[in-house]
């Protein structure tokens, strides 16, 4: 693959750039004749990915792909006609603003030198946020800061500045260097008495904290900014603020000011002359009402002013030729329809919004009102238009997947999860009404594909990183075993529904227990069950779950005389220990070997041919970062020594430099860590403790990411002193994701910390219990658990229960 990019960087920038592209890249380069355009000198990088080259060519004339620079306001001033390109931005012609910067660009390092220069740069990195070009709009910002910082002068362009550097932090989860930029902005404007400038940076200080939902500082940062903006007697910033404060209001329920706040906005936007800037206010205000009509249940009032205000949009957008604005005003319009049970009407107005939205090319409104389709077909009754529309939007948002993932404030499966548990309801739904099996077993199995490409987006979501999930052959892990069974929880609104696979088939079982009520059994017995001195508190949620989980799934089991069960579990499930569930006379443990995984399409399914396992063992048995000491690692350590070729780092040896090298060097099928750990809703707080410093995950992947292209991939990665914060579901989402961000086939981690002696013999009794080729990982677990249930004084869940087998199970 060859792509001509246009770049003035030296090679060390290119070369972080690939780093940052794909970790386990080897990159070469080499000069080749002149090829480019103009004489340019154009330079070869050859990227090597496992046994695949990929040669990308960059040249010295400018395409703006991946390195954009900044605008010479000089050319600009004598080349074009400035008037025409503010213009141009007012109507919300953004492609054509980028396009006029893009062809005045100087041939080396971009410098700023008057307040001019700084306006057509915001201009510049606007009009690319605008079109969802984020990281083209970041690169041109952090291209002139050393320069920005080095003036003296301190202009409201230079204060602007950091409030989009601000911007760029955030955007990128930076909210440290988004606080600091901004205050860096705002002492500008306190000094120089800039006091719209100072509105603009107080409004950017209020979104920073609403992505952070402290909604306490935001509304307080939101009212400076509106009484600066009075002061400044600017309209659009008025309107900005008001806005922003309406919502931060409705957000919190302390909504006693909201009625005025959004008067002052509607006030304020009615000044403005007609302009994108206007049309987007329009717009924002509209959904705003019909927001404050929904949560708090205003007067109808509200609903007209909704009306008002959208119908206004629609009228300028239609002005300004603005296809995406159009888009919009119309599918809000369709949205109040819908809830007005005015379906003709709210049909009408939503598939004239998908016309326009493919006109824009706009898939982050497409998938919106495709969604909104499919809910007015279903009120209708027309089950399979509904089913089009929703695979429709799906394949929408999936286009735009990255994008809503790096929103901030935004969790990708709060945002758009329910899109497709409604897709999947409807498809169980329907499964009652199939009578052909072939159909019943095609329907269900597109249920199970819809929520794994959920699943797929919750793990790069979590992990920051679309390359963690690598394109493999994966077959249907229910063909790998005739005695294994998959079970698919999907925890719906108002019921349980189980998936069960057995190689050729999928059986659906409806249970009768509503979310909210599973989500609080679960959340007790976990807390319940960590505690080895409660003694048997934790059973009679252990017997509960086990009568919807398992119980009415266990005729299929026994009939097919399964012995291992693979379990996706979701939410709140995935912070419990299936293990320690009961039937009234035996742990589930006690009667089927049990693997997880995150997800059925994220699992490694080929078969393994067990060879002479060499371990690197790596743990701490010292008290070091105020962390405890764990005096029982030395004697696990050695039970892996005593049984397998190992190469040990122990306390000083397990540095964090030396350990990395370790695992990316060595040709080891087993890595084993015995070591604090620590599973966090963000995974850059997610960490394994060395003797000198912290290992994130993004750093083992690093370590291990070489083994993932070999043929000898690492079998299996141990962790055998983590913990996951009850309640915590995306943390232990994090945690049921490791053996994909490692690279590994699978993972044995704890879902919460022991530090007895019962990790130390559990270890050892796998460890020797998969030495018999015969026995899978999942089985050598659970003989391990069940050898140590079988001692009166570990019979405790506590003590066996939190080690989860996670991936491949064979």
């Amino acid at each position: 693959m060859h792509v001509y990019v246009g770049a003035t960087h030296p090679d060390e920038t290119i070369l972080v750039l690939f780093s940052q592209l794909h970790k386990n890249a080897v990159v070469s380069s080499a000069w080749l004749a002149n090829g480019a355009s103009d004489g340019a000198i154009v330079r070869e990088y050859t990227m090597k990915l496992g046994d695949g080259y990929c040669q990308l060519v960059l040249a010295a004339s400018y395409l703006c792909l991946l390195f954009p620079v900044s605008a010479n306001p000089t050319d600009l001033a004598s080349d074009n006609n400035p008037a025409a390109l503010q213009a141009a931005y007012d109507r919300g012609d953004y492609r054509t603003v980028v396009q006029t910067l893009e062809q005045s660009m100087l041939d080396d390092t971009p410098t700023i030198h008057s307040a001019e220069q700084i306006r057509w740069l915001l201009m510049h990195v606007d009009a690319y946020r605008k079109l969802g070009m984020h990281s083209q709009a970041t690169n041109l910002l952090f291209a002139v800061r050393r320069d920005i910082e080095s003036h003296e002068a301190q202009t409201e362009g230079h204060a602007l500045y950091f409030g989009r550097v601000g911007e760029a932090y955030q955007f990128e989860g930076n909210n440290k260097g988004a606080f600091t930029a901004i205050e860096q902005g705002l002492a500008i404007t306190r000094a120089a008495n800039l006091t719209a400038a100072q509105a603009s940076l107080e409004n950017d200080l209020g979104n920073l904290y609403l992505s952070l939902s402290d909604y306490s500082r935001g509304i307080v940062a939101y009212r400076a900014s509106l009484l600066s903006a009075t002061h400044a007697d600017e309209s659009s910033l008025i309107a900005t603020a008001a806005i922003n404060l309406g919502r931060a209001m409705l957000n919190s329920g302390d909504a006693a000011d909201a009625r005025n706040t959004l008067d002052i906005a509607r006030h304020a936007i009615a000044d403005m002359s007609p302009t994108a800037a206007r049309l987007g206010h329009l717009l924002a205000l509209g959904r705003l009402y019909q927001t404050a009509q929904q949560k708090l249940g205003y007067s109808a009032e509200f609903r007209v002013a909704a009306n008002e205000q959208l119908r206004t949009a629609l009228a300028l957008a239609e002005a300004l030729f603005d296809s995406r604005s159009m888009s919009y005003a119309l599918g809000y319009l369709g949205s109040l329809y819908e809830e007005e049970q005015r379906a003709d009407e709210a049909l009408q107005l939503t598939q004239r919004a998908i016309h326009f939205a493919h006109l824009a090319a706009a898939d982050e409104a497409l998938y919106q009102w495709e969604w909104q389709l499919a809910r007015l077909h279903l009120q209708s009754g027309d089950i399979e238009l509904a089913l089009a529309a929703y695979r429709r939007a799906i394949r929408s948002v999936t286009r735009i997947r990255s994008s809503l993932m790096t929103s901030p404030g935004k969790i990708y499966r709060e945002y758009v999860g329910p899109l497709y548990f409604e897709m999947a309801d409807l498809l169980l739904q329907r499964t009652t009404t199939l009578s052909d099996s072939d159909d019943v077993q095609a329907n269900l199995l597109e249920v199970r594909e819809t929520l794994e490409s959920l699943k797929a987006a919750e793990i790069v979501e979590y992990f920051d990183n679309d390359c963690v999930i690598q394109d493999q052959d994966r077959a249907a892990l229910e063909q790998l075993s005739a005695t294994a069974a998959v079970v698919y929880p999907i925890l719906m609104a108002n019921r349980l529904e189980l998936l069960v696979s057995f190689p050729g088939s999928i059986h659906q079982v409806s249970v009768p227990v509503n979310r909210t009520e599973l989500t609080r059994e679960v959340r007790q017995f976990r807390v319940r069950i960590e505690d080895a001195g409660s003694g048997d508190r934790f059973m009679p949620s252990a017997r509960q779950l086990y009568d919807w989980l398992v119980r009415p799934i266990e005729h299929l089991l026994t009939d097919r005389r399964i012995d291992t069960l693979v379990i996706v579990p979701d939410g709140p499930l995935r912070t419990i220990p299936m293990s320690a569930l009961h039937d009234g006379n035996r742990f589930l443990i006690e009667k089927y070997a049990l693997a997880t995984t995150p997800g059925i399409s994220l699992t490694s399914a080929e078969p393994i041919e067990r060879v002479e396992a060499k371990v690197l063992a790596n743990g701490i048995t010292k008290a070091v970062q105020g962390f405890s000491a764990l005096p029982n690692v030395s004697e696990e350590l050695q039970s892996i020594e005593r049984l397998y070729p190992t190469r040990l780092n122990k306390d000083e040896e397990f540095q964090l430099s030396s350990v990395e090298r370790s695992m990316a060097e060595g040709q080891y099928s087993i890595v084993h860590i015995a070591t604090h750990g620590q599973f966090d809703s963000d995974h850059r707080n997610s960490f394994l403790l060395t003797y000198d410093d912290k290992m994130t995950m993004d750093r083992l992947e690093e370590s291990l990411s070489l083994r993932r292209y070999q043929e000898n991939a690492i079998e299996l990665l141990v962790l055998s002193a983590c913990q996951t914060a009850a309640g915590d579901d995306r943390a232990a989402l994090g945690m049921a994701g490791i053996a994909i961000k490692a690279g590994a086939r699978s993972a044995l981690a704890t879902l919460w910390f022991i530090n007895d002696a019962s990790t130390s013999t559990l270890m050892q009794d796998f460890y020797e219990n998969l030495q018999d080729r015969q026995v899978s990982k999942a089985e050598a677990l659970q003989q391990a658990q069940v050898t140590m249930l079988s001692n009166p004084e570990r019979r405790h869940p506590a003590h066996w229960a939190p080690f989860l087998l996670i991936g491949n199970w064979l």
